[in-house]
């Protein structure tokens, strides 16, 4: 049997209503439980809409199968619909704050100075501790999947003390690669004043505050990291060529930061280089030099600092 078409009408619109959208109230459609949930709950709204109908005398009460199989599909497309929505939403949420930094970044548009959006202003400014959207911040750089990361890494680039979240999270030795390689991005791309002084410690002795570890010395320029003589000399039945395998095992890290470091002090003065040569800060010539020349670098921040201070040469 079909539905008359007046019915098939007034079925639709309610399906189609904002009254409909009550069914999904407090239920997270991206989760396929919550989504039959939703999918249950419009379908049996829909069916009170047929069952009145039918009380009315709009719809004759054999055409309730009808009216089932024509509402049933029409609720779970309904329900994906919506499902699809809130994907979307939660995507442009995530990839706002990148766009926007490319976007200025390409058009040369980047105004001076910290920009803070509306919402952040009140909880982002000031001095003193006790600030919501810091705590939020800091519980998503390392807890969050890596797109909830990412935007919260450039969203703290814009907010006055974000730098300081974000090099706390480089410099802790117990976050993974991926966590310290999000903070990486955020200060590359931060408005704010770095803590320079403190990046420029960890670019050339791995340390900073407690951070510590073993697989990286600290003099500076006296200390051995495996030594790149000692590498050299192993490889030199190839031609002088030195695998990237042999060289994440002389670092102790993976210098594209797509496999675990074994050394997280040496990753993070390797990503400390990053931050410094991409920012390109002034006065950071002699700490890049230092980074280049000595012993205890890793070679990956080693050709960081040289690459770099072709840009920062004019300040060594």
């Amino acid at each position: 049997q079909t539905l008359p078409l007046p019915a098939r009408r007034r079925l639709d619109a309610h399906v189609l209503s904002a009254e409909a959208c009550k069914a999904w109230s407090g239920l997270h459609l991206l989760h396929a439980k919550d989504a039959a949930k939703a999918e249950a709950r419009l379908f049996e709204a829909a069916m009170n809409v047929a069952k009145e109908m039918s009380m009315c005398g709009e719809l004759q009460r054999e055409m309730i199968p009808a009216a089932i199989a024509y509402l049933s599909p029409r609720c779970a497309a309904r329900v994906r619909a919506a499902a699809n929505e809130a994907r979307l939403c939660r995507f442009l949420e995530n990839c706002a704050a990148i766009w926007r930094h490319v976007w200025e970044w390409a058009h040369n548009a980047r105004s001076e100075g910290p920009t803070v959006p509306p919402e952040r202003s009140c909880t982002c400014e000031g001095g003193g501790g006790g600030h919501p959207f810091l705590e939020q911040a800091l519980d998503e750089l390392t807890r969050a999947p890596e797109q909830v990361r990412l935007r919260m890494a450039y969203e703290l680039s814009r907010c006055p003390r974000g730098a300081q979240v974000l090099c706390e999270v480089l410099t802790d030795p117990d976050v993974c690669t991926s966590v310290r390689r999000t903070a990486m991005y955020g200060l590359a791309a931060s408005r704010c004043e770095l803590p320079a002084p403190r990046l420029a410690a960890v670019a050339i002795d791995g340390k900073s505050g407690g951070m510590s570890g073993s697989g990286t010395s600290c003099d500076g320029c006296g200390g051995d990291h495996g030594g790149s003589d000692d590498l050299q000399s192993e490889d030199a039945d190839d031609g002088g060529w030195i695998s990237a395998s042999r060289i994440r095992l002389h670092d102790g890290f993976d210098s594209e930061c797509l496999l675990a470091a074994t050394d997280p002090v040496a990753e993070a003065a390797y990503l400390a280089t990053l931050v410094c040569a991409r920012r390109t800060p002034t006065g950071l010539a002699p700490q890049l030099l230092r980074v280049s020349r000595a012993r205890s670098s890793s070679l990956s921040a080693a050709l960081v600092a040289l690459e770099a201070l072709g840009t920062h040469g004019a300040d060594a």
